[in-house]
């Protein structure tokens, strides 16, 4: 497309030399110009005007090339609405609230229908987020059954689907009742519930932004 408006833009350049060119040799000519599709026909112009749309196809041809290019100029120029796309790496502070309860929402459904959901739970998961500064990125409480995120550490969306994704883990797994003994014996970098949790984010999360970004 750049090539056609950079050859049009090249034809308008020199339209002035041309027409002085042209007009002289159809001064005699009363043959009218054919009827060109799409080019509405338009009462001569007056006596001195270079651009005369009735005498000659060629004539008729630059004045259709020359609207061609303001239309196309007009459009460049004119802003386009783009819808902001969610990566990996974007800033949790350049969401508002509303964006980030989307977020968690869209991490909720797509875990429960790709990581499948814990009907030993008598109530429903719930969740939510805040701004704690406790180095922790989230927690989930099996006692109410609820998974929490912080957005001071979770700086990126990444980070947050991530960590939800390593919290909902937890809420598959037998916490409750074996996760302390396992924290006695292998400390909490080896504990196997961790070790599973933190696997299972890092294979789950890409597929799981791919999708936030195609919604």
């Amino acid at each position: 497309m750049r090539c056609h408006i950079v050859m049009m833009m090249g034809i308008l350049h020199g339209q002035e030399s041309m027409l002085k060119w042209i007009s002289p040799r159809i001064a005699n000519t009363t043959k009218e110009c054919p009827p060109m599709v799409g080019i509405p026909r338009q009462p001569l112009p007056e006596e001195g005007t270079i651009i005369c749309t009735m005498s000659s196809p060629i004539i008729c041809y630059i004045q259709c090339l020359s609207s061609m290019v303001s239309k196309v100029h007009e459009f460049i120029s004119s802003p386009i609405k783009r819808k902001r796309m969610i990566y990996s790496k974007t800033p949790i502070e350049t969401l508002t609230k509303k964006q980030i309860k989307k977020v968690l929402q869209f991490c909720a459904e797509w875990c429960y229908e790709n990581m499948g959901v814990n009907n030993r739970k008598r109530s429903g998961l719930t969740y939510s987020f805040g701004k704690e500064e406790d180095g922790f990125y989230g927690f989930y409480c099996p006692v109410n059954n609820h998974i929490h995120v912080s957005l001071t550490e979770c700086k990126t969306v990444g980070r947050l689907t991530s960590t939800f994704i390593h919290e909902y883990t937890h809420y598959l797994q037998p916490v409750r009742t074996k996760y302390i003994p396992a924290l006695i014996t292998h400390g909490y970098w080896n504990n196997p519930f961790e070790v599973e949790a933190r696997m299972t984010e890092k294979k789950f999360n890409r597929y799981l932004l791919s999708d936030l970004r195609a919604k």
